[in-house]
């Protein structure tokens, strides 16, 4: 590699520096969607477990429909979450792939296409912490709630 890779046709260059900072963040970027990789497939599991051990608890028979929606439920909150992951996951994996040939092959388009992939990425890493501020904040108000109308 020179010092100088022209890898944008606007007249943008980057220095070795640079490309050696973009690699390095391939790696941490590829070990991390590794690793929620594996995690997203541990939720998923730990939902249809959790979701079968509630459907099938105790043995009063009259409660059970009610038991089996709680485990389904549960089981699909689950589910939810370890997709979204899963799915957030992809698009780091696939901006690691995508740098790594951007780099090796000076090859503007793949820079573009991993720049698409981390701004989606942050998309939904944004989406999901806004969805969970929001959850969060119910559950707040719900124990607010909950606690006004408590009696001791």
């Amino acid at each position: 590699m020179t010092s100088e890779n022209n890898l944008l046709n606007n007249g943008i260059q980057l220095n070795e520096a640079a490309i050696g900072h973009l690699s390095e963040t391939a790696g941490w970027a590829k070990f991390l969607s590794v690793l929620g990789f594996i995690y997203s497939g541990c939720i998923a599991i730990a939902g249809l477990v959790a979701g079968f051990a509630v459907s099938g608890l105790g043995g009063n028979y009259a409660l059970r429909s009610s038991r089996v929606t709680q485990g389904g439920v549960m089981a699909l909150l689950y589910i939810a979450g370890a997709s979204m992951l899963f799915f957030t996951c992809l698009q780091l994996f696939r901006y690691s792939k995508k740098i790594t040939q951007a780099i090796n092959l000076s090859n503007p388009g793949e820079l573009e296409n991993a720049c698409q992939h981390l701004k989606l990425y942050f998309k939904l890493a944004g989406v999901i912490a806004i969805i969970a501020l929001i959850i969060t904040g119910f559950a707040i108000a719900g124990l607010f709630i909950a606690a006004t109308f408590s009696r001791y």
